[in-house]
């Protein structure tokens, strides 16, 4: 678990890394990695009594507050901003996305559009005038986010238009410049993170459509010549030697 001053931290990275977002006032941890229980949430004083004496009365359910109910929402789209575009929690250092890539299919870009409009309109009914500055901000942010995304993803089509929306699938760079575990460890991550991609490669190709921007396309096939320099490059120079030989064997594969 983060010490308080860092949760902080994260929880104001959190909505400002979503798409080059602003800065956010709280915001709740992803659940921590398996093996290492969850702390059991706080008790309020009716909750309290009644667990310690759980023969009596159980206690009525508190009414949420505005607040409470914005909180909820918040966190919630947070969680599945994340779920959707993992390499967004590594480069916050969460490692619970480790490994991890979003799906890119087109049932899942539909999903992703649907949850997000039926998002706008929950943040549409959100009592602004209930919330704290900080929150309101928190509203305003993922608002203007939410419209943004849908912006993209439906007017502009970029899924279908541009092939740099799927960088995140080759960007492996955060298991190797960040010292945060075991070269071996973080290796298993990488090779992890690369067979969840290569899974990803027909959903790109089957999703864009011509005719794409020649000026796109010609910057597009310049980054992507940067991923395969990297990846048969400095990629393999740190891993050689790295692990056993059945997991040199599958990322010299894989990679």
């Amino acid at each position: 678990m983060l010490p308080h001053r860092s949760r902080s931290f994260a929880r104001a990275a959190i909505v400002g890394s979503l798409l080059a977002l602003g800065a956010c006032s709280s915001w709740t941890p992803p659940a921590p990695p398996p093996g290492i229980p969850s702390p059991p949430p706080p008790m309020d004083r009716a909750h309290a009594v009644h667990a310690a004496n759980p023969g009596g009365p159980r206690p009525s359910a508190q009414p949420q507050t505005p607040r409470q109910k914005f909180a909820a929402l918040r966190d919630r789209i947070v969680s599945e901003w994340l779920r959707d575009e993992p390499g967004k929690g590594r480069e916050l250092g969460l490692h619970d996305y480790d490994g991890k890539v979003g799906a890119y299919g087109k049932e899942a870009m539909d999903r992703r559009v649907t949850r997000l409009t039926k998002a706008k309109a929950e943040l549409g009914a959100v009592e602004i005038k209930a919330l704290t500055p900080d929150e309101a901000l928190d509203h305003a942010i993922l608002l203007k986010q939410i419209e943004m995304f849908l912006f993209r993803q439906t007017d502009m089509a970029e899924w279908r238009k541009n092939p740099r929306y799927y960088e995140e699938l080759f960007g492996v760079n955060s298991y190797l410049d960040r010292d945060y575990a075991p070269l071996e460890d973080r290796a298993k991550l990488l090779l992890a993170h690369e067979k969840a991609a290569l899974a990803q490669v027909a959903n790109v190709t089957g999703n864009l459509e011509g005719p794409l921007s020649k000026a796109i396309v010609e910057t597009a096939i310049k980054v992507y010549k940067g991923y395969v320099e990297y990846l048969k490059g400095d990629v393999v120079k740190q891993l050689k030697g790295v692990g056993d030989a059945a997991f040199q064997a599958d990322f010299a594969e894989t990679n």
